[in-house]
């Protein structure tokens, strides 16, 4: 019972001018709405899941669901280690393969600093794929923080296979500012990619960098 009482489950609703994931958007650069919930337990077992509207194309269009699992453990007052998996489901198509995939991750942080490396051998339906991120947030008083992302994705055999000479590789990147207003958490950020000619992994043709304004109520 001690466990039980000290466990942590927390959750938000979002609303988003668009869904950006990993730089590319889910949406086709129309706003979506998201809701979400984390389970903490003083063991360091942690799980939760994201729900969210999604148009990776006309055929693909609806909800989506992010579910994950892991296990974190401390390495010291300011610093900690992670794994676990996360799986990604999809509006079904009507033909072609399915969109949904799980990825295995390690991680780690300290203080501000969180990183993590995922894997998986199935892409977005496509093959296999390694991706590595680095986050960072900065309190600047009690109401304002700063955020940055750098990310980097590498794939066999990309869903939508880019032309003929161009690498398989992507950056992807963020950085953003949010405030908390009664309650409520505003943010903008910046967000995009350097992939050229539209040759965005899933294949929206949807990952240049655009700006992203969210409004978020915990729950």
């Amino acid at each position: 019972m001690p466990g039980l009482v000290a466990a942590q489950v927390s959750g938000d609703v979002s609303l988003l001018s668009d869904y950006r994931f990993r730089g590319e958007s889910l949406t086709e650069g129309d706003p979506a709405l998201q809701a979400a919930v984390n389970y903490d337990h003083p063991s360091g077992i942690f799980l939760g899941g994201l729900v969210s509207n999604v148009k990776i194309n006309p055929d693909v269009s609806g909800l989506s669901a992010i579910g994950y699992a892991g296990y974190t453990r401390p390495l010291g007052e300011r610093s900690a280690w992670e794994a676990g998996v996360v799986t990604y489901v999809f509006p079904q198509p009507t033909y072609g393969p399915d969109y949904n995939y799980t990825e295995a991750f390690v991680g780690a942080t300290f203080a501000a600093l969180s990183s993590r490396v995922y894997y998986t051998n199935s892409y977005f339906g496509g093959g296999q794929a390694v991706y590595a991120e680095l986050n960072a947030t900065h309190a600047l008083d009690q109401r304002f923080s700063l955020s940055a992302h750098l990310g980097y994705l590498g794939q066999a055999e990309p869903r939508s296979p880019p032309p003929s000479g161009e690498r398989r590789g992507l950056i992807d990147f963020q950085a953003g500012v949010s405030v908390e207003l009664s309650g409520f958490k505003l943010g903008l950020s910046i967000v995009g990619t350097d992939a050229q000619h539209s040759t965005c992994p899933i294949g929206t043709g949807r990952c240049n960098t655009t700006g992203v304004v969210s409004i978020s109520h915990p729950f």
